[in-house]
């Protein structure tokens, strides 16, 4: 089994809650059906303070953002009540990305250059601020800039060459001295 390095995975839940007497759980993820099963059938949960592989055996939407989902190895109760409220991780390159997977998954945009349509370069993806208004830090020289993530800001990413494209509104490109 590969072990994957932090900067090879992704944030892409948690583990809620047991359900049923054989070991099921109930995962809540915005991102589960981006995964490429067809490339890695695990995912990883970050329990213990290390990252453990788990073995997908079957799994079936409930609805949105949650799945009933069967691990290898996990065959009763007790031992998936110890997973309840665990951050689940997938590899990166397993993950088919699209242009709306990165609100519920920004931390696929770090590193990746911003520049903004009217004033250019405005430098690199260095942190993600979630709280109600997730946003991007962006290290420009000796400045910090913060981006939120919404789509009013964010005009397209370029997957290949890790670039996000910003359309900023004029008084924050003023309050940033962007000009």
């Amino acid at each position: 089994m590969f072990f994957p390095d932090k900067n090879s995975l992704i944030d892409i839940g948690k583990i809620v809650k047991p359900f049923g007497i054989n070991g099921h759980v109930i995962i809540n993820s915005n991102f589960f059906a981006n995964i490429d099963f067809k490339k890695s059938n695990a995912i990883f949960a970050y329990w213990d303070y290390c990252y453990v592989p788990l073995v997908i055996e079957e799994y079936e939407e409930r609805s949105d953002d949650f799945y009933l989902v069967k691990f290898q190895l996990i065959d009763n109760i007790n031992v998936a009540e110890k997973l309840a409220n665990t951050k689940i991780f997938a590899i990166k390159k397993h993950i088919i990305l699209n242009d709306l997977s990165f609100y519920d998954s920004p931390e696929q945009l770090m590193n990746f250059d911003v520049i903004d349509l009217h004033w250019g370069r405005i430098g690199n993806v260095v942190g993600i601020l979630k709280s109600t208004a997730t946003q991007l830090e962006v290290a420009r020289n000796d400045k910090t800039i913060f981006i939120q993530l919404i789509p009013e800001y964010i005009h397209n990413i370029d997957w290949k060459r890790k670039i996000v494209f910003v359309n900023l509104p004029e008084q924050l490109s003023e309050f940033y001295e962007l000009k």
